[in-house]
């Protein structure tokens, strides 16, 4: 798990973090407690205005979201770029070639992958990581779905 500190005016007292975990899931925080209830929320701000927020959406759901404050959107760390996103998301394309289970096990990876291009520092490296795990996954998924073909 990962969490990431908004900056939204209004909350400079306060700790606004975005708490992302390797399989996707995404959980507010203000001040190291999370709000009620999760999906929209109502925060208070230092000087007790009460705003409504929620997530937005980057890049499919798949990055980390954009925090919508009272019609202001605000990013916790910058979008990775498409192309990124999309060599993370390959093995989602599981899907087309088997069934259901195929494209959960691509959406798990792709997050995986998505996780492991936000820690590493080094992107080269990073690109060569989530291509060795595309290689292995889809790899492993097509050796293991032709051998229970021929069954």
């Amino acid at each position: 798990m990962v969490r990431y500190a908004y900056d939204v005016p209004g909350f400079e007292g306060q700790a606004l973090e975005v708490e992302v975990t390797t399989m996707g899931t995404k959980r507010l925080f203000l001040d190291g407690v999370p709000p009620p209830r999760q999906g929209s929320f109502t925060l208070t701000r230092d000087d007790g205005t009460q705003v409504d927020a929620r997530f937005k959406a980057v890049n499919l759901g798949l990055d980390v979201p954009e925090l919508l404050v009272d019609g202001q959107t605000y990013a916790a760390i910058e979008p990775l770029p498409e192309w990124q996103v999309a060599w993370a998301a390959a093995p989602v394309l599981l899907g087309f070639v088997s069934c259901l289970v195929g494209v959960a096990v691509g959406v798990l990876v792709g997050f995986a992958n998505i996780q492991m291009l936000r820690r590493m520092e080094s992107r080269p490296r990073a690109l060569l990581a989530t291509g060795a795990v595309n290689v292995v996954v889809i790899g492993g998924w097509l050796t293991a779905a032709s051998l229970l073909l021929e069954l």
